[in-house]
């Protein structure tokens, strides 16, 4: 399966929509650590599902990156950190995000 990465709001509009465990049938979704913890906590939407999902496998959560390794850039300055931890687990850069999928017409 292809390994696809999301933030919690993209995560979170998906569940409002019922596309996240789809997604999860067809792509290798990874979340890090603080992406999983805001979208499980108490009264968020979908909290319950989410929680669900992780003890069901229908995705994985990593354990966030070493923050001695990350490069800050420009284009990452305005991510909040689950953003980061996504887009750069252990220093190793992934550009396959939720929102990067290709689009069906």
């Amino acid at each position: 399966m292809t390994p696809v990465y999301t933030d919690a709001s993209s995560a979170i509009l998906l569940e409002r929509i019922k596309l996240f465990e789809p997604l999860t049938r067809v792509f290798k979704v990874v979340l890090a650590t603080s992406v999983f913890y805001e979208i499980t906590k108490p009264g968020k939407y979908g909290a319950t599902s989410f929680t669900e999902g992780l003890r069901q496998g229908q995705f994985v959560v990593y354990p966030p990156f070493n923050s001695e390794n990350f490069k800050a850039s420009p284009d990452t300055e305005h991510l909040d950190r689950g953003e980061k931890e996504n887009k750069n687990f252990n220093g190793i850069e992934f550009t396959r995000f939720v929102a990067d999928l290709p689009q069906r017409g």
